[in-house]
């Protein structure tokens, strides 16, 4: 049986998702997590104001985690937290794009250059540690939690 606040549900929720949607695109990852974000964000909402199971106020919270986790996935920020340090010691990184491209630090010696190199390369991994301890908590909460969000 047809139901007007059906309706009028579906009609404020596409709404709501218009500018996300108007937004989207198939480039890359970030795009997924902006999507998956936004109805985490309005799942988190609705647990909060309208939940009616016991756990509703957890669920709501792992949520936020969740929302906060593709935050900085979405933000991608790593490499300036895992290059401060070495960016302070060697100079930021220049780029000259012109033919033939050019990509030095202001204050690397040549005699210096392997090390700043190797200490390059370390700050690389780093980088890479921090994005995924963030993606497996992201996932190992979803694992965990996902079929327990539901009202």
């Amino acid at each position: 049986m047809f139901r007007l606040s059906s309706l009028w549900e579906s009609i404020k929720t596409t709404i709501a998702w218009l500018p996300v949607i108007w937004r989207d695109r198939d480039w890359d990852y970030a795009f997924f997590f902006i999507l998956l974000q936004y109805k985490l964000k309005r799942m988190e909402k609705f647990f909060r104001e309208r939940g009616h199971h016991v756990g509703s106020e957890k669920g709501a919270r792992r949520m936020h985690v969740c929302y906060l986790l593709l935050g900085r996935l979405i933000d991608d920020m790593y490499g300036e937290m895992a290059f401060s340090v070495h960016d302070k010691r060697w100079g930021k990184l220049e780029i000259d794009w012109d033919a033939p491209i050019k990509i030095w630090r202001a204050k690397v010696t040549p005699e210096a250059a392997v090390q700043e190199r190797n200490e390059s390369q370390h700050c690389h991994l780093h980088e890479e540690y921090l994005r995924n301890q963030d993606l497996v908590y992201l996932f190992y909460l979803f694992k965990k939690h996902v079929f327990k969000w539901w009202d």
